[in-house]
């Protein structure tokens, strides 16, 4: 079994309030829908365990399997809109101005 991460004492508060909100949400949706654990965990690629942790909340599951439990369940877009920040590879410096070619031709 892998070593675990985190513990809850060393996990912010506001992250383990996030991750029980995102549980209760996976949670309800997947009952709400009829989908049984093993389904979800079969689409998802999961053990049951893991899918057993993710609704209790715990923070040493991997963030993946948070996200792609709302993911099948419809509500990634939801709970977790896209962040519309400047890509990784692009420099926040600005532009450069252009080179103006110079007419010597007098």
């Amino acid at each position: 079994m892998p070593k675990k991460l985190l513990s809850t004492t060393t996990t912010p508060t506001s992250v383990l309030e996030k991750l029980r909100s995102w549980s209760q949400v996976i949670r309800a949706e997947r009952v709400g829908q009829r989908m049984t654990a093993e389904a979800l965990c079969a689409r998802a690629g999961v053990s049951r365990s893991s899918l057993r942790r993710v609704e209790q909340g715990d923070p040493t599951v991997g963030i993946n399997v948070y996200l792609s439990a709302l993911l099948i369940l419809g509500k990634l877009g939801a709970l977790c809109p896209d962040v519309q920040t400047p890509l990784a590879g692009q420099s926040r410096a600005r532009p450069r101005p252009v080179d103006v070619l110079l007419d010597d031709n007098f």
